[in-house]
């Protein structure tokens, strides 16, 4: 009796911690080789940038600077990747930036490539 709750409580923590990042063989469907594509060319090597990923939300982490349309955003800014929205989002104590000297915390990426300054900051 004690062994087979001893095996129940080690399979239960097992199950319970999280995932290991792996190969792109385990991306979802909606993380095209576009999207992927898009991602090289803004300065995020997908393969060794991935900081997090879920069903819905993938995050990755730049080691680069990241040069999107006429936005520049510093080392560390992250892009998270959503079903339906892309965004960049730049460390608090240093935003992107735009040609015109403009700063922002936060960029959405669109489908053509360019992308576009959030009011807002969103939370993380």
């Amino acid at each position: 009796m004690k062994t087979a709750i001893a095996t129940l409580v080690s399979v239960t923590i097992l199950l319970s911690l999280p995932q290991p990042i792996h190969a792109e063989d385990e991306r979802p469907s909606w993380i095209t080789d576009v999207e992927l594509a898009k991602l090289k060319t803004i300065g995020i090597e997908p393969s060794t940038d991935l900081e997090m990923k879920g069903n819905y939300h993938w995050r990755y982490r730049s080691k680069n600077k990241l040069a999107v349309d006429v936005y520049s955003c510093p080392i560390g800014s992250t892009v998270d990747i959503s079903r339906h929205i892309t965004l960049i989002i730049a460390p608090a104590e240093a935003p992107c930036s735009g040609v015109k000297g403009d700063h922002f915390g936060a960029l959405k990426l669109l489908t053509n490539g360019s992308a576009e300054p959030l009011k807002h900051h969103p939370p993380r």
